[in-house]
């Protein structure tokens, strides 16, 4: 999290298998938050890095 916060790299949360709620604190440092779809994974990251502008996968 330092890290990603010195070097200013975003960061994808992916939500733990069967939990909804993640802990706040990684919530409001994460720049989107997905589940385990494997598409959505791969579309958030590319969102993460300005990649591809829109994001498909809901949260």
């Amino acid at each position: 999290m330092e890290v990603s916060e010195k070097y200013d790299i975003p960061i994808v949360l992916v939500r733990p298998y069967g939990v909804e709620e993640v802990p706040e604190n990684l919530e409001e440092k994460a720049k989107t938050i997905v589940g385990w779809n494997g598409n959505c994974i791969i579309d958030a990251i590319k969102n993460a890095v300005n990649l591809e502008d829109d994001m498909s996968c809901e949260l």
